[in-house]
């Protein structure tokens, strides 16, 4: 019953693929730019003015979000509170 079974080098595709990600992670990490946060701010100063200068706008578009969003997802924050944030302070200045 001792029979050997080879199992098909799939290693190698594996590391084939991590070695391609890591490249990836390592692409989208040197993106990420320098985040520097002021006492009594939320999020970095960069996403902070993003999200005060869209809140200052006459009309909150889609676009708008968007960009703060996408900021915010690369700063690593988390896109629902930052939306949030962004209504609220809109909210604020308009009403």
């Amino acid at each position: 019953m001792d029979q050997d079974i080879e199992t098909p080098p799939v290693v190698e595709e594996e590391t084939l693929d991590t070695q391609e990600e890591t490249g990836n992670i390592q692409e989208e990490s040197e993106e990420i730019p320098t985040i520097q946060k002021s006492p009594g701010n939320l999020f970095s100063d960069a996403l902070e003015e993003l999200i005060n200068s869209a809140a200052a706008s006459d009309e909150l578009t889609d676009k708008m979000k968007e960009i703060v969003l996408r900021r915010a997802v690369k700063e690593g924050e988390d896109p629902d509170e930052v939306e949030m944030v962004l209504e609220a302070r809109f909210y604020e200045k308009h009403h």
